[in-house]
C-alpha cells in the first residue's frame, strides 16, 4: 500500500474524534426498557388524541439498522403527536435535521414531518419551525434530509421532533436513525461496506454539505469561505487496539482545500477503513484548531466508512429490455 504518513500525532487524534457524528442520544431507538406502547430512552412522547399515536417495533429484518425502530400516527388535523428530544447545540452554527423513513403500507406512501425550537439558556424559545421532506416516502427506507439551519445568536439548545403529515395520518410513518448535527462530507465510493476489486481504489467523497457559506450572510458569526480536509486510511481505526493502523493521506493539492477524491495504490485483500475529516477555518497544518473540544464546530470528525478488497466478484449481468409499445 503506498501512502505516505504524515504528522502521526495529529492521526492519533483525529482518529479519537474531534465532533460527534451524531449529537441525539439513542438516536436508532435501541436502546430502553421495551414495549410497544413504551418509549425508547432519551426521548418522549406527547400526543393530544385519547388513542396512543405510536408503536415501539423491533423487528431486526425490517429496521433499517439494529432491531427497533418507531412507527408514527398523526390521527386527524386536530390531534398532533411528537416523538423529541432535546440537545445541546452551539449559535450561529448550521446543523442538519435527517431522519431515515418509511411508509409502512406497501404500495402506498407517506409524509415525513418533523419540527424544530431554538432555545436560550433559560429555556425561552427564539426561533422555531416546520421540518418537512418535500418528497412522499415510500415503502422502502429512504433517507430524509429536513433542512439545515443556522442556530440563532443566543441558541444553547434545540429540540428535535418527529411526526407523520396529517394527509397519512391513520397510515402513518416509520421512523429509524433519527440525525442532528453540524454537516459533514457524505456520499462515500466505494460504499460503506462494500466489496471491491483489490490494487488502486480512488476514495471519492461529497462536500456539498459544507459548500462555503455566504461571507456577506448577517446570521453566520464565522462565514465558511473555504473547506479544508483530511483523509485517514488503514486497516484498524481503533486507538486503543495495540494494532492500530491509519494514516494520513497526502492530497492533492497538499493542503486539501476543497479536495473530493484521492488514490490509494496496490492495496492487498483486506478490509479497509477510511474518514473524511473537514476544517472551516482553513488548512489544519496551519490553523490551531481546538482538536481537544469535542464541540468545535470548526474541525469536524467525519463518519468511519469501511471497504473490504477481493479478486473475484460476482459477474454482473445487464439485460436491455426493448421498449414495450401500448
Amino acid at each position: 500500500m503506498k501512502t505516505k504518513l504524515l504528522l502521526m500525532l495529529l492521526v492519533v487524534g483525529l482518529a479519537a474524534g474531534i465532533a460527534g457524528a451524531n449529537l441525539l442520544k439513542n438516536p436508532s431507538f435501541e436502546e430502553g426498557a421495551f414495549g410497544i406502547d413504551l418509549t425508547p430512552d432519551y426521548w418522549t412522547h406527547w400526543y393530544t388524541s385519547l388513542s396512543p399515536t405510536h408503536t415501539w417495533i423491533s423487528d431486526a429484518d425490517e429496521a433499517y439498522s439494529g432491531s427497533k425502530y418507531m412507527k408514527m400516527k398523526m390521527w386527524y388535523d386536530s390531534y398532533t403527536a411528537w416523538l423529541f428530544q432535546t440537545v445541546d447545540v452551539m449559535p450561529n452554527t448550521e446543523y442538519v435535521f435527517s431522519v431515515w423513513a418509511k411508509c409502512p403500507v406497501e404500495g402506498e406512501q407517506s409524509e415525513a414531518w418533523g419540527y424544530y425550537e431554538w432555545l436560550n439558556s433559560v429555556g425561552t424559545i427564539i426561533g422555531q419551525g416546520w421540518l418537512s421532506y418535500w418528497d412522499w416516502v415510500e415503502d422502502d427506507w429512504e433517507y430524509a434530509e429536513f433542512a439545515k439551519i443556522v442556530s440563532p445568536a443566543s441558541a444553547t439548545q434545540v429540540i428535535f421532533s418527529l411526526t407523520s403529515g396529517p394527509e397519512n395520518g391513520f397510515m402513518g410513518i416509520l421512523f429509524d436513525d433519527a440525525y442532528v448535527d453540524i454537516p459533514r462530507a457524505f456520499n462515500p465510493s466505494p460504499t460503506d461496506g462494500s466489496t471491491i476489486l483489490f490494487g488502486d481504489v480512488e476514495l471519492s467523497w461529497t462536500n456539498l454539505a459544507l459548500d462555503p457559506n455566504d461571507p456577506d450572510d448577517p446570521n453566520l458569526a464565522n462565514p465558511i469561505t473555504s473547506v479544508y480536509v483530511d483523509v485517514l486510511f488503514g486497516t484498524e481505526p481503533n486507538t486503543a487496539n495495540p494494532f492500530y493502523n491509519m494514516e494520513l493521506l497526502t492530497l492533492d493539492p497538499v493542503s486539501g482545500q476543497d479536495v473530493d477524491s484521492v488514490t490509494v495504490e496496490d492495496l492487498d485483500m483486506g478490509t479497509y477503513y477510511w474518514q473524511v475529516n473537514s476544517y472551516l477555518e482553513g488548512d489544519p497544518a496551519v490553523v490551531d484548531y481546538d482538536t481537544g473540544n469535542p464541540n468545535d464546530p470548526n474541525s469536524i470528525t467525519g463518519d468511519l466508512w469501511s471497504f473490504t478488497t477481493t479478486d473475484d466478484l460476482p459477474p454482473s449481468v445487464t439485460i436491455d429490455t426493448p421498449d414495450m409499445i401500448a
